[in-house]
């Protein structure tokens, strides 16, 4: 049975800008100044894996799950009845923790298992919308710096 997605986020558009932004006049310069096609090619495949991995990113929310996935951490998806709590963090937590994240707490699981969301794909209106919901549905929410 096909279930009704109440809120979908996808990566922002101005992330795959500043990543073109980055990747892109490596491209065209290997091409138009230096006329080597093995750098050509380099740069044109880390320029189309970053927008494969980019696009890898989704949040989805029915109602009765949320779910969340990207190309590295796989999907995973939890129910609304699972949630203790949500918070926002930022900083450094480890040397692959994202910079901004929004911590899903489990209840009745060890915190290693808590759901972490990268939030600096998604705008910041996907991000605020999301969290609207989770309130809504009575998480409790809080910030945390670890820096």
């Amino acid at each position: 049975m096909k279930t009704h997605v109440l809120f979908e986020a996808r990566t922002a558009g101005v992330t795959y800008l500043i990543f073109g932004a980055m990747f892109g006049p490596l491209c065209f310069l290997t091409i138009y100044e230096f006329h080597e096609w093995q750098s050509t090619i380099i740069c044109s495949s880390v320029l189309v894996l970053t927008a494969a991995w980019l696009r890898s990113f989704r949040i989805r929310f029915d109602g009765e799950s949320l779910s969340y996935q990207s190309l590295f951490i796989g999907a995973k998806s939890i129910s609304v009845d699972q949630i203790a709590s949500v918070r926002h963090e930022f900083g450094s937590d480890g040397p692959f923790s994202p910079p901004y994240r929004l911590v899903i707490a489990l209840k009745d699981e060890l915190p290693e298992s808590s759901v972490v969301i990268n939030t600096k794909m998604f705008s910041r209106e996907d991000v605020i919308r999301l969290n609207q919901i989770l309130a809504g549905y009575g998480a409790t929410t809080g910030v945390r710096s670890s820096e």
